[in-house]
């Protein structure tokens, strides 16, 4: 397993924590399908599944920081459009490279995934239970 959900994971925002064990979900799919050397197609379509959830799911989290009246929205939403850059980025070198991933993809999405929930998420989280 690539990544594993624990408590540590949590911002206490139910809706946020699963999806981001979705995401968990996928990135361990993807890490699958890549260490299997499974065909490419497979791989693209788990890196599609990837990327196309994570950008839903930023929209839904912006959408409830924003029905907090959480103060970091603005400064969250630059991280998560630089977040999605980089996804992105790894996404056309994939397509238009050999069909593998980038060196660095998984250790890009591992610190993406654990220093974005438990920094940054973790704040909207705080910020969610204060008020109740």
């Amino acid at each position: 397993m690539f990544v594993e959900w624990t408590p540590r994971l949590s911002v206490g925002v139910a809706p946020m924590d699963d999806a981001h064990k979705r995401l968990i979900e996928l990135m361990n799919r993807l890490y699958e399908l890549c260490d299997g050397g499974e065909p490419k197609s497979e791989v693209r379509r788990a890196l599609k599944a990837l990327a196309d959830f994570t950008v839903r799911h930023f929209r839904e989290e912006e959408a409830f920081m924003q029905s907090i009246a959480f103060p970091g929205l603005s400064n969250h939403k630059r991280i998560h459009a630089n977040l999605i850059e980089q996804l992105g980025e790894h996404v056309n070198a994939f397509e238009s490279g050999s069909g593998s991933l980038p060196n660095g993809f998984f250790t890009f999405l591992k610190v993406w995934l654990t220093a974005h929930i438990m920094g940054i998420d973790g704040k909207y989280g705080e910020h969610a239970r204060a008020k109740g």
